[in-house]
């Protein structure tokens, strides 16, 4: 952050960053520029705007202390750094008794200025002189002495029509009568600057005004966008989603005591998070300020200065378009601090710190804004990010469960397809992102437009679940290892809804167990285990013996296990030693946990093969039906497991 002030009436502009820290001395010779300022310039627009602006913000009590009374320290808290320059100018030009004006801004490195509080506070001992700091977030650029020992802290508003009126007219001598607080909505002072011009008309003015406030509005960010209502299958989200579109339309009409409820949506690619918040802001009318860490990190020539002024210029632009959604995606490119070297730690402090910054100044004045995160790996974010008071609720938004799925499709295909089709993609297709399900309607869309016809339930079916790849062997292979599970399962009064052999590309097939309890005692434990098993004992007792394709369920075993005598307290040791790599390593360095654990896996798999080999016929039977179906579920798959499903709760889901 630099500190600047005006010099004399020949060289008014603020003096750089780098150009260095002008000396009290030097900032003690405007009290000359202000006679020169008198008969040179009189108005410029900045300056007319910064004067409009700050009697509209000011009482009168206010503005008669700043005309009057000496050795006062006045802190004015203006909308964006554009307006720093014309109100620190008209501070010192226009009250006789204010001396000195500062800029409390960030430097290039974004780094907070330091002001000379001691320097400062001596000046004002005196009480000959005022002394003024402008700055666009001073709880957060200014030392907290100087907050204290403020006198008057005046805070500008966005500019109003009122305001820009009153400046053009004085100016200018333009009346721009017609000018609504609606055409300079989401206006910066720069703009206003550039669309009002000596000379010109007023017609011309404000049209140039009204040219520039579309331009500002940026329709693409949600003129592509769904409203809420036509998105499906969000869960929590949702219905959190709905709340906040009634609070941001009430906001926009006026009430202001409305709180805005900030959310940190995470989830895995593909699940909406980006989606929802641009419908958020159409459903609700207001506009999108849309920004991601990529967008900062690749700004001019991505030096760090460049980077903190892309971040923070953000949230300038939030304040002046508001009320708005300001969507700050891919939040977890933005690492942990305690995770990086000391070298990567100097360069992202800088705007980490500028980034907690702005949310808090957002979070604290309350301005409407609608402040939304997004990542898809919440356990890599900064913990500063995390904590209460920057982010209200933490949503996670996954994969739709079946009904969503459904919902989703039915949105996206519309009259297309019949009800009974639709679900049986969405069953085929069970555990796919929305994004996933859009990818198969436009590929099947794209297939049927192309030979000449409407789309067909079996266009979408070639997406969800292609024609069969693998060798009849295989697909028995995968069939007997899946119908194992399935079979342990309900044996041990576990519900199971779905067996597939659908190749999803990260896995060969899968079986559906629903959630039994989240606080599994031993025994449940245990029923999980035994089922997890379910797949090798099949391989042994119906395939060609068993192979690697039961790995992921042995090591999950072994790690549940482990955990089960070292984390849960389940067995016979009360210790707790609950991180994995803790427990990885006590199984290579104990040989007597790693027997114990040994053992309990083995009487798991004992069991589990004790149940094949008991519905053997059953498992065969199933395994004909789920090649030839590829997929079983519902009452068909019900009727099968009939005969050995006892009453029982269900477990949490096994899933290859």
């Amino acid at each position: 952050m630099g500190v600047d002030q005006p010099r004399k009436r020949e060289a008014m502009s603020p003096i750089s960053t780098s150009a260095g820290v002008p000396t009290m001395a030097e900032a003690r010779k405007l009290n000359t520029a202000k006679a020169e300022d008198e008969t040179v310039d009189r108005w410029s627009l900045e300056r007319a705007l910064a004067a409009s602006a700050l009697r509209s913000a000011a009482s009168t009590a206010d503005l008669r202390r700043l005309t009057d009374e000496p050795g006062l320290l006045v802190i004015v808290a203006v909308p964006s750094t554009a307006w720093l320059a014309p109100m620190t100018r008209h501070l010192v030009v226009d009250f006789p008794p204010i001396d000195e004006a500062h800029h409390a801004r960030r430097s290039s490195r974004g780094r907070p200025t330091t002001l000379d509080v001691p320097e400062i506070t001596h000046d004002l001992s005196g009480g000959a002189r005022s002394i003024a700091i402008v700055s666009t977030d001073p709880q957060a650029l200014i030392s907290a002495e100087l907050l204290a020992a403020a006198d008057l802290t005046i805070e500008i508003g966005r500019p109003t029509a009122t305001i820009v009126r009153r400046a053009a007219y004085r100016a200018t001598g333009q009346r721009l009568r017609a000018l609504r607080d609606a055409d300079i909505d989401g206006l910066d002072l720069d703009d206003i600057v550039a669309a009002i011009r000596k000379g010109a008309t007023s017609t011309a003015s404000l049209h140039r005004l009204r040219r520039a406030k579309m331009r500002r509005a940026s329709p693409s960010e949600t003129s592509g966008a769904l409203r809420l209502d036509d998105l499906a299958g969000l869960g929590e989200a949702g219905e959190w989603a709905r709340r906040t579109v009634d609070d941001l339309v009430a906001v926009k009409s006026g009430d202001l005591d409305r709180k805005l409820q900030s959310a940190l949506l995470y989830g895995p690619p593909g699940c909406g998070k980006s989606e929802l918040m641009r419908a958020i802001a159409k459903s609700a009318g207001v506009r999108l300020v849309s920004t991601s860490v990529a967008d900062w990190l690749g700004h001019k020539d991505g030096a760090l200065g460049d980077v903190v002024q892309a971040a923070t210029s953000v949230f300038q632009e939030a304040l002046v378009k508001a009320p708005c959604v300001l969507a700050i995606d891919e939040l977890d490119a933005v690492p942990d601090r305690a995770r990086l070297s000391s070298r990567g730690r100097d360069w992202w402090t800088p705007l980490v710190t500028a980034l907690l910054t702005e949310i808090d100044k957002i979070r604290r004045t309350r301005p409407p804004i609608l402040l939304i995160g997004a990542t898809n790996q919440v356990d890599r974010l900064d913990p500063a990010l995390l904590r209460p008071g920057r982010f209200d609720r933490k949503i996670a938004m996954g994969p739709p469960d079946e009904a969503g799925l459904r919902e989703i499709l039915r949105t996206m295909l519309g009259a297309a397809l019949d009800r009974k089709s639709i679900a049986r993609i969405a069953a085929l297709g069970r555990g796919a992102t929305g994004a996933t399900a859009r990818s198969w309607v436009d590929a099947a869309v794209a297939k049927a437009r192309a030979a000449g016809r409407g789309i067909h339930v079996d266009d979408l079916l070639a997406e969800v679940a292609p024609p069969e790849t693998r060798s009849r062997e295989e697909v028995r292979a995968v069939a007997i290892h899946e119908t194992g599970h399935a079979v342990v399962a309900a044996a041990l009064g576990l519900a199971v809804s779905r067996i597939s052999t659908i190749d999803a590309g990260d896995t060969e097939g899968a079986t559906w167990v629903e959630t039994r309890s989240r606080f599994p005692t031993a025994a449940e434990i245990d029923t999980t285990l035994t089922t997890m098993f379910g797949g090798r004992v099949a391989d042994e007792i119906l395939g060609k013996g068993a192979n690697v394709g039961a790995a992921v369920d042995l090591e999950r075993a072994t790690t549940l296990a482990a955990a089960a005598r070292l984390a849960f307290g389940l067995r016979d040791d009360l210790l707790h030693r609950g991180d994995p790599k803790e427990l990885r390593r006590a199984l290579a360095e104990d040989p007597k946990l790693a027997a114990a654990v040994e053992a309990d896996l083995k009487r798991c798999l004992e069991r589990a093969s004790t149940i094949v080999r008991k519905h053997q016929e059953t498992v065969e039977e199933i395994v004909g039906r789920l090649i030839q179906r590829r997929l079983l579920d519902g009452p068909e798959l019900g009727a099968l497991l009939a005969e050995i499903t006892t009453a029982g709760r269900s477990l949490p889901h096994v899933r290859k």
